[in-house]
């Protein structure tokens, strides 16, 4: 991770339902991390050119620029912070999908806290 030990990882977080939102920020903040959070898939990519991050956390499903469109941009860009698909849509090739659009990992909605660890522990190892 890009971060020392004396710093918080950091994490955006792109998610569009503020409810929805609340809950994946306080799992993050429990797990250590400093976490930015967006509204939208463009803010992520406007965010992510601007600010390093150890982890960018997207929705999939937002409007404007989805989560698919917004890991497109972000890699086409050149940045290879790894990146977690979320998504409420768990059907088969879903995963497939995230992949082929630039994210490293997927996560289904809702998930436990122990699921978003060990999955950000795969992505993005801390110390």
């Amino acid at each position: 991770m890009a971060a020392d030990a004396s710093q918080k990882p950091k994490v955006l977080v792109a998610e569009d339902q503020p409810p929805s939102q609340k809950l994946i920020c306080i799992h993050l903040e429990k797990l250590g991390f400093d976490v930015t959070a967006v509204s939208n898939g463009q803010e992520a990519v406007d965010t992510a050119l601007v600010c390093p991050f150890d982890v960018i956390i997207l929705d999939m499903q937002m409007p404007k620029v989805s989560g698919y469109e917004a890991a497109s941009l972000i890699r086409e860009n050149g940045i290879e912070t790894p990146i977690l698909a979320l998504t409420a849509h768990a059907m088969s090739g879903d995963k497939e999908k995230c992949i082929t659009a630039g994210c490293n990992g997927y996560l289904a909605k809702p998930f436990r806290q122990e699921e978003l660890q060990a999955t950000l522990a795969q992505l993005a190892p801390v110390g």
